[in-house]
């Protein structure tokens, strides 16, 4: 199926995320369950069964006590904690890398599968996590200064993990590459974030309503994995939009087929002399 590849607006980009998500939903879904499940559903489990210990509070007295049991209750997991959170330093970037990937790879109507999205998560590991460090650093940084430099930042180099894995480049020279790109669209990108969140606690307090701890721990898991596919959808289609209105990628786009066309053609006819 053919996408919108040109500059969206914010409705064209939720729509055209939308239609990436449903119509590759199988292979998303597959990709992100291998790399969120193993570490992400013991963890869920743990504070579940943890904040089952406490009862409903509504004296100051109450609550600080309710904190105590809920952080004896926790303290009980801290090894397994402390493995999950390594884990996840791990799965974590091996799962954005692959749905960008993979979400990138449909949405430009290339083949998508889930071998070759965990072969491309894999072989960009180590540039991605460099990038998020000095991502990671740089925002912390900014945070530093009165908080306000470190929110440009975070929005100035959202792309970052966006261009590591498709344009293979990392560390600072990627944020340097998102902030080019996603220049003149600061404000989208902000309102796109707005929409995101809202999208998370929205199935955060969906998952709220299972009362049963272990059944609660394993909705809040599928919810995560669900907002995870959709979320990455979403920034890369923006990611593109961007590119298409700042860099005329479309265009590129466009002569790149005109000229495969042709070169497929002149190669027919050759066939054809011989």
């Amino acid at each position: 199926m053919r996408y919108e590849i040109k500059a969206l607006s914010l409705g064209g980009v939720l729509d055209q995320a939308l239609a990436v998500t449903k119509n590759h939903f199988a292979v998303l879904l597959i990709l992100t369950a291998i790399f969120v499940l193993p570490a992400s559903l013991p963890v869920n489990l743990i504070q579940a069964v943890a904040q089952s210990k406490i009862q409903p509070a509504t004296t100051l007295p109450e609550m600080m006590r309710n904190q105590q049991i809920l952080q004896a209750e926790m303290a009980k997991y801290g090894p397994w904690m402390m493995i999950l959170g390594l884990a996840q330093i791990i799965l974590l970037p091996l799962s954005n890398g692959a749905l960008v990937n993979a979400v990138a790879n449909a949405y430009l109507g290339r083949e998508v599968s889930v071998g070759g999205s965990i072969k491309a998560a894999l072989a960009r590991i180590f540039p991605l996590l460099w990038t998020w460090f000095v991502l990671g650093l740089v925002v912390m940084l900014g945070f530093l200064l009165l908080i306000i430099p470190g929110i440009l930042f975070a929005f100035w180099y959202g792309l970052a993990t966006q261009v590591a894995v498709i344009e293979k480049v990392s560390g600072p020279a990627a944020l340097k590459r998102s902030k080019a790109v996603i220049k003149g669209h600061i404000g989208e990108y902000f309102v796109l974030s707005l929409v995101m969140g809202v999208l998370m606690i929205a199935l955060s307090m969906g998952a709220a309503f299972v009362p049963q701890p272990h059944l609660s721990a394993l909705a809040i898991t599928l919810l995560q994995v669900a907002s995870t596919i959709l979320m990455s959808s979403i920034v890369v289609v923006f990611y593109f939009s961007c590119r298409c209105a700042n860099e005329n990628y479309d265009l590129q786009l466009l002569a790149q087929e005109v000229s495969d066309s042709a070169n497929a053609s002149s190669d027919d006819a050759t066939d054809e002399d011989r």
